[in-house]
């Protein structure tokens, strides 16, 4: 079993070191903490977990001190933090057993976003875990990553099924506004020592975005897109200038973006989830609802996006039934009945169901001669109208006398 460092760098982080510490203390031989200036209690947390801490300067680099804290780690492999992530399971990361080949696992990183836009819960995949090694190291002064100089090494980056929850993101949107202030002020200064670093380009573009500084974010996503060697980082590139394609209302570019993203990263769920929508919107129901079913089976697979969605099953249900709705209402207003039945019961067969899908199946099915059936819609709507529409209900109940009376007959 290899012995692993948790390794952190922390400034005034009291309100959530201490969750932090223990998610992870009971799973790692050691911890490094190196801290950048704390006026709080931080240290002071750290040292009551056995946590070995060193302090370091803050010259605006991430990567800088991220790279202190490597310098005193010990153990065979290393895995990073921030103080507000929690490790999910613990017991999975100490119990893998890697090859020699292997050099580091992804981690896939659960967050909530707190965006002007609405909440998203996003997931997102970085190497989290790594072996400790001279050549391994922290690049980018702001969203610093290993990534490059794992590549450089061209040895194997294995999934790994471990989870960290980040809280940071779910703050106020005043504390988003001071994060993405700060990085922007970072991103562009790193841009400025390298205007060839096309995943700065990529982060920067992602801030404006959450800025909400659409002109400025396009500029620096199409340069990702175009040159980033990463094709996670271009599909994802792709997926915010979705987004921004969307804000304008251009539909048709937002799908062009939507199927470039996918053709990049066929396993993820946003850009899935962005083309069902889009599709839905411009009536192509039945694509739509095939993009729906590629959202369900990617969910539960790692995704090959930086930055991915998580969608809540409810989500994806209403959607489904919006495009199921779409093609029975389609196949009504051209009057073929039959069309339409076949709509509602297929619908039926994969357990959607809902008011409209079951009133208009109610008149296929009696069109249709089918009254058992009709009865079974009928007696769908009766149990799950809202007790407060009691006339609505007095109507369904009318309706399957009727139809009771037609089968006596």
């Amino acid at each position: 079993m290899p012995t692993i460092t948790l390794s952190m760098i922390v400034k005034n982080e009291e309100r959530y070191l201490r969750g932090c510490l223990e998610s992870a203390a009971p799973f790692v031989d050691e911890i490094i903490i190196v801290d950048t200036g704390s006026t709080d209690s931080t240290v002071a947390i750290a040292e009551s977990f056995g946590a070995k801490v060193f302090h370091f300067p803050w010259d605006g680099n991430f990567s800088h001190a991220r790279n202190e804290s490597l310098r005193h780690a010990t153990k065979d492999w290393i895995l990073y933090l921030d103080a507000d992530e929690r490790l999910l399971n613990g017991a999975e990361m100490r119990a893998l057993t890697p090859s020699g080949s292997v050099i580091a696992y992804n981690v896939s990183i659960r967050s909530k976003h707190i965006l002007r836009s609405g909440t998203v819960d996003q997931v997102n995949q970085y190497q989290r875990f790594f072996r400790r090694h001279p050549k391994i190291l922290f690049e980018g002064v702001v969203h610093e990553q290993v990534l490059p100089s794992l590549l450089r090494m061209r040895k194997t980056i294995a999934e790994s099924g471990l989870f960290i929850e980040h809280l940071g993101y779910g703050e106020s949107l005043e504390k988003i506004d001071e994060k993405c202030l700060r990085n922007s002020e970072l991103l562009l200064r790193q841009l400025k020592k390298d205007p060839h670093d096309y995943y700065a380009h990529y982060q920067l573009g992602n801030t404006y975005g959450v800025m909400q500084r659409y002109d400025e974010a396009e500029a620096h996503l199409l340069k990702a897109v175009e040159h980033d060697r990463n094709v996670s980082i271009r599909g994802s590139a792709c997926n915010i200038l979705v987004e921004i394609a969307m804000h304008r209302a251009d539909m048709d570019r937002a799908e062009q973006w939507c199927r470039r993203s996918i053709q990049y990263v066929p396993v993820q769920v946003m850009g899935y989830w962005f083309l069902s929508g889009i599709l839905a919107h411009k009536k192509q129901f039945d694509e739509a609802l095939q993009m729906l079913d590629k959202v369900r089976r990617n969910a539960a697979r790692p995704t090959g996006l930086a930055h991915d969605l998580s969608i809540a099953p409810g989500e994806i249900n209403y959607r489904s039934i919006v495009c199921h709705e779409g093609l029975a209402n389609t196949a009504v207003s051209a009057g073929d009945t039959v069309l339409a039945h076949a709509y509602v019961s297929k619908a039926e067969q994969e357990g959607i169901r809902s008011l409209k899908l079951q009133t208009i199946g109610i008149q296929t099915a009696m069109s249709m001669n089918a009254y058992d059936l009709a009865l079974e819609r009928t007696d769908f709507m009766i149990r799950n109208l809202p007790d407060e529409s009691v006339s609505q209900k007095e109507r369904f109940v009318s309706i399957r006398k009727k139809i009771e009376a037609m089968c006596v007959a």
